[in-house]
């Protein structure tokens, strides 16, 4: 999982947990490419929790589509780097997907429309 970026297009998804540094969330941020605004507030939030140790292991992690875009995780990669402390261990997926990215996360409720609520 070194590097993300050498995905094999013949795989579908797969996954394992990684140690998060911050150095390897500047190195995956590097492939943010597609994502949405940043919520300042969110980031800072994230790491906060990060740095006063009440991060918790969960199943919402990183994901890179199947090009090796990141898809999913970029306010907690910038948390990972703003708290200097670190995330922990996360899940990371790859070989996602990439139109997956139209369902993930939406920042809101989602109405029956598709439309965002924020």
């Amino acid at each position: 999982m070194d590097n993300v970026r050498a995905i094999n297009p013949g795989r579908g998804p797969w996954s394992e947990t990684v140690c998060v540094t911050a150095e390897l969330a500047k190195q995956w941020l590097g492939a943010n490419t597609l994502n949405r605004d940043v919520r300042r507030s969110r980031v800072k939030s994230y790491a906060r929790d990060m740095a006063a140790g009440r991060w918790l292991f969960n199943t919402q992690g990183i994901e890179f589509a199947t090009d090796g875009t990141l898809i999913n995780g970029q306010h907690r990669l910038m948390a990972i780097i703003e708290s200097g402390v670190g995330g922990g261990t996360m899940v990371v997926w790859v070989n996602v997907p990439t139109e997956t990215r139209s369902g993930i996360d939406l920042g809101g409720l989602t109405l029956g429309t598709g439309i965002a609520v924020n």
